[in-house]
C-alpha cells in the first residue's frame, strides 16, 4: 500500500553517485579542506588577518609549527593546528634566499 522509507547510513550517503551513493560531501572532509586552505593562506599571504592571528596566538621566537594546541586560546588557530600534519604532507619548502634555521626548518 504505502511506500516505505529506506534508511541509509551517512557513509552511504556520502559516496559518489557512481558508487550508488547520493553524492553528498562529508562535512568532516569539507571542514578539513577549508581549514587546510585557511592554514595555507595564513602561511603564504602577507595579509592583515594572517598577521593578526599569528600575533595573537604565537609567542615571540616560537615557530608556528612548534606551537601546541593546549597553549592557544583561539579556536581558529586550534583548528589550523589540528590539520597541521595533513597540510605538511603536501607542502614543500624551497630555499631561495639561502637563509634557513637548522633547528626549525625541515
Amino acid at each position: 500500500m504505502g511506500k516505505r522509507l529506506q534508511r541509509l547510513s551517512w557513509k552511504k550517503i556520502c559516496h559518489p553517485v557512481m558508487e550508488n551513493g547520493l553524492g553528498v560531501r562529508s562535512l568532516h572532509d569539507t571542514w578539513k579542506a577549508l581549514t587546510i586552505k585557511l592554514r595555507w593562506s595564513s602561511r603564504t599571504k602577507d595579509s592583515l588577518w594572517s598577521k593578526f592571528i599569528e600575533s595573537r596566538n604565537i609567542v615571540k621566537c616560537i615557530h608556528p609549527l612548534c606551537s601546541t594546541i593546549g597553549s592557544i586560546t583561539s579556536s581558529t588557530w586550534k583548528n589550523m593546528l589540528a590539520v597541521k600534519d595533513i597540510a605538511q604532507e603536501h607542502i614543500t619548502v624551497r630555499l631561495i634566499g639561502g637563509s634557513s634555521s637548522l633547528w626549525i626548518d625541515n
